[in-house]
């Protein structure tokens, strides 16, 4: 957020108070970080591991996003938690960051109670 805050430590501090304040008030794994993010894994680090849910590429997410194709107008991926797949997933988002954040999207539907 490079238009809003003066450098990277700042864009941490920012989100450090934003995480505090929503574990503060949900103790049930409430936040849904992106793995690939290494600043924001940075802040995670002053967080009980339980109060934090992560998604993305890196071999280190709970939600790992992994067989990534890329089909004309379809992005299609399967998601693997605890080194099972919970399925194959498409999005018409073009690209791997898109397929990122649409298992952002996966992550917080199961969490919910959803069942694909």
């Amino acid at each position: 957020h490079p238009d809003v805050f003066k450098n990277l430590e700042e864009t941490k501090a920012a989100f450090m108070l934003f995480m505090q304040n929503i574990v503060l008030k949900n103790s049930q794994s409430p936040l849904i970080l992106c793995a690939d993010d290494e600043p924001l894994m940075d802040v995670a680090k002053a967080f009980a591991k339980e109060s934090y849910t992560t998604y993305g590429i890196s071999s280190d997410a709970d939600y790992q996003v992994s067989n990534l194709s890329f089909h004309e107008s379809i992005t299609q991926f399967e998601v693997i938690y605890d080194g099972k797949s919970i399925g194959m997933f498409s999005t018409k988002l073009a690209g791997e960051k898109n397929a990122v954040n649409t298992t952002s999207v996966i992550v917080m539907l199961l969490k919910l109670g959803f069942i694909p």
